[in-house]
């Protein structure tokens, strides 16, 4: 099909059923709970485009859900545990979106590997952190096409050999990486 329609179709599906909000005295919280609800209908329907096997529309969902992220991550503090949850669901999600088929996607999926090991870290999460080295960053979602740079994927290597544990890893890419 078309990619508009399914655009539009997916359009509406963020909109439709959404329940109300709750009134929360901080606006900053009640935008990131907004963002964060956001998010998860854009990896819903990440994983419904895995299973229809449409690679573009999941990596259309997986931007969307990416730029929903970006400033509930970008705020200082302690992050909403809903936004660990939704980006470890997003980086495992980014297998069915297949090869990288713009520049820009493959630095989204480095730039979520990246938050999602600093985020798990930070928590305590040592196998989300193990699981971003050994399998995440070697997705080919990482690779951009026709040969560009990803900075963001060189970014997401160095936060895993800053870890001292990196050699338990596991990750077929941080020795090279290293040596």
């Amino acid at each position: 099909p078309p990619a508009a329609p399914r655009l539009e179709a997916f359009d509406a599906f963020l909109e439709s059923d959404r329940a109300p909000l709750p009134e929360l005295r901080v606006p900053k919280h009640r935008e990131h709970l907004s963002r964060l609800d956001v998010a998860k209908r854009c990896v819903l329907a990440m994983e419904l485009a895995g299973y229809a096997g449409d690679e573009s529309l999941a990596q259309e969902c997986a931007l969307r859900a990416g730029n929903a992220l970006a400033d509930v991550l970008a705020s200082p503090g302690k992050k909403p545990a809903a936004a660990l949850a939704l980006l470890n669901q997003l980086c495992a999600l980014l297998e069915v979106c297949g090869k990288a088929k713009t520049p820009a996607f493959s630095r989204l999926a480095a730039s979520l590997a990246h938050e999602l090991a600093r985020e798990a870290r930070s928590s305590g999460e040592t196998a989300i952190v193990r699981r971003v080295a050994s399998v995440v960053l070697a997705m080919d979602a990482m690779t951009p096409p026709l040969g560009a740079r990803n900075e963001a994927l060189r970014l997401a290597e160095e936060l895993m050999l800053s870890f001292p544990e990196w050699r338990s890893f596991g990750a077929a890419r941080l020795p090279d990486r290293a040596g």
